[in-house]
C-alpha cells in the first residue's frame, strides 16, 4: 500500500501552494492499494470534501478517480498527481502469457513425431469387446475391409440360399411316369405285321 500525503508542508508527497493558510500542513492522507482501491482521510481543521459533501476527520472514505476532491473548498485535487495503477496490465499479460505457454504445450504434445506428416494423420480407432481386457488398434481401413467382407458374405449366403432353394423344389416335384406307348397297329389284324 503506498500513502501520498498531501498539504502545504514542503515534505508532503502532494505539496497545495496556498499563502492564505487554509490548507493545513498536513491536509489528508491517500491510500493506494496494491489492487488499485484508494481511500481519502482528512487530517485537517478546515475539512476534506468529497463530490461536495465533508467527510469525517480521522475516518478513511474510499475514492475512486472518478470523483471531485477538494480541500477546504479552496484547492480541487488533481488525479494526474497519483501514477495510476498497471495492475490490468500485469494481469492481462499474466493471462496471455499462461494461454500462449498453454497453446504451445497442447500443439507440442499433439505433433505426430514419428513420420514427419502431421497433416491429415489417420487416428486409430480402437475396438474393443467388452468381454476381452485386451484392446486391438485397427485403423479405418480394416474397418472398411470388414464391412466389404461382410457384405459379400451377406450376398453369397443370400445366393447359396436361393440355389439350395431350387434344388429342393426340384425335388419336391413327383416325377411324371412316363407311359410307354406301344405302337399302334395301323394295319388290319388278318394281315401280317412287317417291321
Amino acid at each position: 500500500m503506498k500513502a501520498y500525503s498531501i498539504g502545504r508542508d514542503p515534505s508532503c508527497n502532494i505539496v497545495i501552494n496556498d499563502s492564505t493558510n487554509v490548507i493545513s500542513r498536513r491536509h489528508a492522507i491517500l491510500n493506494v492499494s496494491s489492487n488499485g482501491k484508494m481511500t481519502i482521510t482528512d487530517q485537517s481543521s478546515n475539512g476534506t470534501y468529497v463530490n461536495g459533501m465533508r467527510i469525517t476527520p480521522n475516518v478513511a472514505v474510499a475514492v475512486t478517480r472518478k470523483d471531485i476532491i477538494s480541500f477546504a473548498h479552496i484547492s480541487q485535487f488533481d488525479w494526474n498527481s497519483i501514477p495510476k495503477s498497471d495492475n490490468w496490465k500485469t494481469l492481462a499479460i499474466s493471462a496471455f502469457s499462461v494461454l500462449l505457454i498453454g497453446g504451445i504445450a497442447y500443439f507440442l504434445m499433439n505433433i505426430d513425431w514419428g513420420n514427419g506428416n502431421n497433416i491429415n494423420k489417420e487416428q486409430n480407432i480402437v475396438a474393443a469387446d467388452s468381454t476381452k481386457r485386451d484392446a486391438t488398434p485397427i485403423d479405418s481401413t480394416d474397418i472398411k475391409k470388414k464391412e466389404a467382407e461382410k457384405e459379400k458374405e451377406k450376398k453369397d449366403s443370400t445366393e447359396s440360399a436361393d440355389k439350395s432353394k431350387k434344388k429342393r423344389n426340384k425335388k419336391s416335384k413327383p416325377k411324371q411316369e412316363e407311359k410307354k406307348e406301344e405302337p399302334k397297329e395301323t394295319a388290319p389284324k388278318n394281315r401280317p405285321l412287317t417291321s
